[in-house]
């Protein structure tokens, strides 16, 4: 079977005819579609074109073309020009070069042209049963008269007498009675531009068998020219089957595209299915694609099914979310509506039990974080109503942490804040019954306490809150008598020596009462009733009494009165009086310190600093040794890290609320002075020069049993109850009530602590690593309790055994003790360690008889506490 076309072009005519440039140009984009191995198939020597031909040649070749084929040759005439139409005959004919019209009548010229009943006797003669006729001219609708169009099978009358074969096709650009037009500025004429390019492209081939028939092809290309051109009206006409003369071959289309039409066919819910993926993965080997090709074929595909399915699952999800928001349930109703949201949808039940279980799990999980700042907010608002800004900022700042909205916010602070102000008037109305009931008797009697037991019961008082009312309150009443009492005792001596007083002994009593902060009128009182009671004892005879003055005076001169009170001379200017809280012990002043403090934003940049003070005792560990216990006011923090933090591990969770005691913590962690003071000995691996010990660095190489064997003999030595803080104590005292991943702000820089520098936390720069421990205190800037070195420096034991999570721990502040797991924990970081391991809630764990350069403590003492 061979394959033969001709095709004309006629763009040159005369002066009776326009030039058509596009018809030489339509000639050869068609040769090139015919010729193309992959689609039209045709032999180069099986083509004939004919350019700007004269009538007698367009006459032979089309002559040439229908004689002497085969009947199961394929033969194709295209004609691209003018066509004329012969209005007295209804005959069409094919315009030549040379083709003109009578000079008077201008009618055609008929001996100068082709006409299709020349055309129509070749195709009859022609034993070929497949042929093709391609007319993209005027009038071409006109060649084809008396067959019929596509679709009427009535092949009777004319049609059978003039062709008698099966198998002829006329393609037409427009119809009998049409002009057919070229489109300015386009390369082809209409008609031929959309019929090559839905051969090229592949778009006729509808019944996709990979060939495009004379039929398919006069769709497509009708549809495009109505589209652009509604009043031109290209038509088929055919006899027997010819419509379905299979024309070109459709170009086979690049790995890729194979590809893509394929993951189409497999798409499930935004995503291959499981059975498609299988039937995909051995496509892409067959057509030898590469991974990273396939892979971008397949989001190219799959994204706005991925999107469509994505906002279907957000639109039930809101739905759903909505609902249970406004009835904290779903209904029977609610739920018959939400499965014709899911029918509607068209998502499976799979869909919706994910979607809900997730719903679910989240409003669980912010009813715990509301439940978390409704009991942080609780715990505040109680121990400061109203709240400080201070507080304030930090609650806001745990709403951030956990993402509550502020309605939600306002609705919890609203009722609790209603709650509390209540309950702060009930405090208040049992201060005021304390403050009376201890100014009229003191101490309480047994009947007053039980009287004031039941007013407590009555206002409906936690006994927590009713301690720390009465303790501040008797604080303040024992404070005050001590005062009295030291004053009493110095003015009780001095007036055994000199009565009346002098100018210089009452110029000290004066100094002593300032000092001790007493007003004139309790002085008054006080000395009226001393004096009083030394003027109704007996007096001993003139010359007694001179001669006992005389002799006490030898032995205790009132300088020696005034230096042993502790008001005299130099010693006066170093006096500090204060509470004494070690009940039961000989007197240990607390001491007033003053230091600085700072905040840091992520650069390490200092945005504010402060000064601050607090209070601590000085514990003698003998040859001018001390150590420096700094007063822990007790309270509430939220112990752990939140999942936004950086670095945090879940060891570091739950976050829960802990309430701690007051207790005493050491300034600095232990020294190697203080540690060889106590021990003997220090096992420390950091010496100075001649391999002396560092005095002020931090001891290390202590294993946790060192540490404590150390407040074991500490405490035998002192007579007060030394130990390792408990790790909520240490890491109260570390955030010193701060909620950020360091005490000091977001981050920390080598200016504030020692670490390994070589690292970051936030974007802050790289700072030193000086790979060994430093001095204690020897960074400026302290923590807002008072403590320093509390990030880096040296590990620092904890009383507690490890425990994987908070889960279970005790919120009391004291040790959570597990001897199921003998290693014990560590806190704060060391000179070695990253930024991220120094953080407030970093935690570590180590066997209790390791020892390390890095790992050093430092010691609680409890309040009211001795041996």
């Amino acid at each position: 079977m061979a394959k033969v076309a001709l095709l004309i072009g006629v763009s040159k005519y005369g002066t009776d005819f326009t030039p058509l440039p596009s018809a030489i140009r339509d000639v050869e984009a068609m040769y090139d579609v015919l010729v193309h191995p992959h689609i039209g198939g045709f032999a180069e020597s099986n083509i004939h074109i004919l350019k700007d031909p004269e009538q007698k040649s367009l006459a032979i070749a089309i002559e040439n073309l229908f004689s002497s084929r085969d009947k199961d040759d394929l033969l194709l005439l295209y004609f691209s020009g003018h066509s004329i139409k012969d209005y007295l005959n209804n005959t069409l004919y094919l315009a030549a070069c040379d083709t003109i019209k009578q000079p008077k009548k201008g009618e055609l010229m008929r001996a100068t042209a082709v006409s299709a009943k020349f055309i129509h006797e070749r195709m009859s003669e022609s034993r070929c049963r497949h042929q093709v006729i391609i007319l993209d001219s005027c009038f071409s609708g006109a060649f084809a008269t008396g067959l019929p169009i596509k679709g009427n099978d009535d092949i009777r009358g004319d049609i059978e007498q003039q062709f008698g074969a099966e198998g002829r096709v006329v393609l037409t650009s427009s119809s009998s009675t049409q002009y057919s037009f070229e489109q300015e500025g386009e390369d082809l004429s209409i008609y031929t531009r959309f019929f090559i390019e839905g051969i090229k492209s592949g778009e006729a081939d509808f019944d996709q068998d990979g060939y495009i028939s004379t039929d398919e092809i006069h769709e497509y290309a009708s549809r495009k020219v109505r589209q652009l051109r509604p009043e031109m009206n290209p038509e088929i006409y055919v006899a027997r089957q010819g419509y379905k003369i299979r024309l070109t071959q459709v170009l086979p289309p690049p790995p890729g595209e194979v590809y893509r039409r394929e993951v189409m066919q497999y798409v499930d819910r935004g995503e291959t299915s499981i059975i498609g993926r299988i039937i995909l993965n051995r496509l892409r080997d067959t057509l030898r694609l590469d991974n990273f090709e396939a892979q971008q074929i397949e989001d190219e595909v799959l994204e706005p099914c991925r999107k469509e399915f994505r906002k279907k699952i957000d639109e039930y999800k809101q739905g759903f979310i909505d609902q249970l928001r406004r009835d904290k349930t779903i209904t029977p109703k609610a739920r018959q509506e939400l499965q014709n949201l899911q029918q509607y949808l068209r998502l499976r039940n799979e869909d919706t039990r994910l979607i809900e279980d997730e719903v679910n799990a989240q409003l669980k999980d912010y009813q715990e974080k509301l439940e978390i700042y409704k009991q942080d907010f609780t715990i505040t608002l109680r121990q400061e109503y109203p709240l400080t800004p201070a507080s304030r900022e930090r609650l806001g700042e745990l709403q951030k942490q956990l993402k509550l909205v502020d309605e939600d916010i306002v609705m919890i602070e609203d009722t609790i804040t209603a709650e509390v102000k209540a309950y702060h008037q009930k405090l208040q109305e049992y201060k005021q019954l304390f403050i009376t009931s201890i100014k009229q008797e003191y101490p309480l009697t047994q009947e007053k306490r039980a009287a004031l037991y039941q007013e407590r019961e009555r206002l409906g008082l936690t006994s927590e809150d009713v301690t720390r009312i009465e303790e501040e309150i008797t604080t303040e009443r024992e404070t005050q008598y001590h005062k009295l009492g030291e004053y009493k005792q110095a003015f009780s001596e001095l007036i055994k020596f000199e009565h009346p007083l002098s100018d210089d002994g009452r110029k000290e009593l004066k100094r002593l009462q300032k000092i001790l902060g007493l007003n004139d009128e309790e002085i008054s009182a006080l000395e009226a009733s001393i004096i009083s009671s030394l003027e109704e004892r007996t007096e001993p005879t003139n010359q007694q009494q001179t001669s006992t003055k005389s002799t006490i005076r030898q032995k205790i001169t009132r300088r020696k009165v005034l230096k042993w009170v502790g008001f005299g001379g130099v010693g006066l200017g170093t006096v500090v009086v204060a509470h004494e809280i070690f009940k039961g012990q000989s007197p240990t002043p607390l001491i007033p310190i003053q230091f600085a403090t700072v905040t840091v934003d992520n650069k390490g940049d200092i945005v504010t600093q402060a000064n601050k003070q607090a209070k601590l005792f000085k514990q003698d560990l003998g040859n001018g040794i001390t150590l420096d216990m700094v007063e822990i006011i007790g309270g509430s923090f939220n112990m752990g890290s939140p999942p936004s933090e950086t670095g945090r591990t879940q060891n570091e969770e739950p976050m829960h609320i802990v309430n701690v005691p007051t207790f005493f913590i050491g300034k600095f962690a232990v020294t190697q002075e203080q540690y060889k003071q106590i021990m003997g000995t220090t096992p420390s691996g950091f010496k100075g020069e001649k391999g002396v010990i560092e005095p002020k660095h931090p001891v290390e190489q202590v294993s946790w049993n060192d540490a404590v064997e150390f407040c074991k003999k500490l405490s035998q030595k002192v007579g007060r109850k030394y130990r390792l803080p408990s790790e909520a104590e240490w890491e109260y005292a570390c955030r010193a009530g701060t909620t950020t991943p360091f005490h000091f702000g977001d981050t920390i820089t080598t200016e504030l602590a020692n670490y390994n520098g070589d690292f970051t936390y936030a974007s802050e720069l790289k700072g030193k690593n000086p790979q060994h421990t430093t001095e204690v205190g020897s960074f400026r800037f302290s923590n807002a309790f008072g403590l320093y070195d509390m990030h880096g420096n040296v590990w620092e034991w904890c009383q507690d055994t490890w425990h994987d999570s908070y889960k279970g721990a005790p919120n009391d502040g004291s040790a959570w003790i597990n001897n199921e797991d003998q290693r014990r924990c560590l806190r704060g970081g060391s000179w070695f360690n990253k930024p991220k391991d120094c953080r407030s809630a970093f935690r570590f764990s180590y066997s209790p008889d390791n020892r390390y350069n890095r790992i050093g403590f430092r010691v609680v003492c409890e309040v009211g506490r001795i041996l």
